[in-house]
């Protein structure tokens, strides 16, 4: 099974997700990826994926969710952890997305108010639902 990583940054009542555009089709992601050979854990794996999509280097906290998504008849165990990123000025690193990005695929880091999250295609819907619901608390 693959095991992937997902950073929740919030700042000043926003949380950074990477928007993407493939075809047309726009929704949002939380910032991170896949565990790769030579990460040495969840955490390691998160700082590159952070490096690679946002330009800056972030603290990893504690895991905060888990939760299991299937994709085309892959199975993906998909963890959460809340993360500090040093300032709000962030920019697509150069990470495989760099290498991926066109008219019709796109990754941009952005920040998103808290109270605009149910306005947005988040992804996986199981994400989605698990970040509007806790911002209702």
């Amino acid at each position: 099974m693959r095991t992937a990583v997902r950073a929740l940054i919030e700042k000043q009542g926003n949380i950074l997700f990477i928007k993407r555009s493939r075809k047309g089709d726009v929704y949002y992601v939380l910032p991170g990826g896949g565990i790769e050979k030579g990460d040495g854990g969840p955490v390691d794996a998160l700082q590159r994926e952070i490096r690679e999509e946002l330009s800056v280097e972030g603290t990893v906290g504690h895991q905060v969710f888990e939760f299991f998504d299937t994709f085309q008849g892959i199975t993906t165990r998909i963890q959460i952890f809340e993360c500090v990123v040093p300032t709000t000025s962030v920019s697509l690193g150069k990470g495989p997305e760099q290498g991926h990005q066109s008219s019709e695929n796109t990754y941009e880091p952005i920040w998103i108010p808290v109270e605009d999250l149910t306005t947005i295609d988040i992804r996986p819907p199981q994400l989605g639902e698990w970040v509007k619901q806790r911002k209702e608390v």
